[in-house]
């Protein structure tokens, strides 16, 4: 709350909310990083896939890439 349009942490909150089923606000946050000119460019387009997913009621967040995400081996 103290910094909504803070794209890491933006990043960082829209997973969370994903996960938890809250779609809405979870596209909100992956639109503040999809829109981050600093972004990488590859990053912010795997944001903006996430966000037609979540778009769609789908959950784009399987294992393998929740894995990725979080530095785990798979």
């Amino acid at each position: 709350e103290l910094y909504p349009d803070v794209p890491g942490f933006a990043d960082s909150r829209g997973l969370a909310y994903a996960l938890v089923g809250q779609n809405a606000r979870a596209i909100a946050d992956f639109e503040v990083f999809a829109d981050a000119p600093d972004r990488d460019p590859d990053d912010r387009e795997l944001r903006k896939q996430w966000i037609r997913a979540l778009e769609k009621g789908e959950n784009p967040f399987d294992e393998e890439t929740l894995a990725r995400l979080l530095d785990l081996p798979f």
